[in-house]
Order: structure tokens, then C-alpha cells, then sequence
């Protein structure tokens, strides 16, 4: 699903989970991580790279996402292996990008929570 309304710079290789999630305002750090990010997931897997929260949902009290400086990731589309390799590939990242990334698949719903650093 396309954001909307539709960011100027989202990728074409991303989509948000449902029509709730917010991703208009996001910090430019996650905006320039998403591009790169979406564009690597859709040439690995074939896949959109599906961003499931932003500024949206309910979080911890304090948490990045409400200052709009935090996405989670899907991560369920993939594979196990290809869950592994999207995970060394968001940790290879995340120092060039400016951004954390906490590996969320086993606690709770399973993604990856993207913040700034």
C-alpha cells in the first residue's frame, strides 16, 4: 500500500502496512535510510520493504517514533535466511545512515525498529 498522501521521496520499492501508518515528517536520516533500504530489499527478495509503524500506534512512553525520528520494519515476508541476511545488511548500514537498529523478531510482532542515532 502507498502512503497517502504520498511522500516526494518515498521509493517506489516501499509500501506501509495499512492506510494508518503515518510516514509523512519522518527525520531525513530515515528518509535517506528508506531509500536505500527499500531499493536493496525489492533487488534481494523481490519484495517491497513494508514499513509498519512510524509516528503511528501505540509505543513506549519517550519513544522515537512519536518524534518521528523511528519506523518498524516487516520482517514476516521473508524467509529465515533472508531474514538473516536483511539483518547483517541493516547493521552493515546503519553507521553510513546515522541510525540504530534494534532486532525486534522475537519479541512481540516480528520486525526491526529503525531509529536515529
Amino acid at each position: 500500500m502507498i502512503p497517502n498522501p504520498k511522500p516526494d521521496w518515498w521509493p517506489q520499492t516501499a509500501e506501509v502496512a495499512d492506510a494508518t501508518v503515518n510516514v509523512n515528517g519522518l527525520d531525513p536520516k530515515l528518509i535517506d535510510f528508506l531509500s536505500g533500504a527499500a531499493v536493496h530489499h525489492a533487488g534481494a527478495y523481490g519484495l517491497p520493504l513494508v514499513i509498519t509503524s512510524a509516528d503511528d500506534g501505540t509505543h513506549v512512553h519517550g519513544s522515537q517514533h512519536y518524534q518521528r525520528k523511528a519506523i518498524d520494519i516487516r520482517s514476516r515476508d521473508l524467509s529465515m535466511a533472508q531474514q538473516q541476511d536483511f539483518a547483517h545488511f541493516l547493521s552493515d548500514v546503519s553507521q553510513r545512515y546515522g541510525i540504530g537498529v534494534f532486532d525486534e523478531r522475537f519479541i512481540g510482532s516480528p520486525h526491526w525498529h529503525v531509529e536515529v542515532a
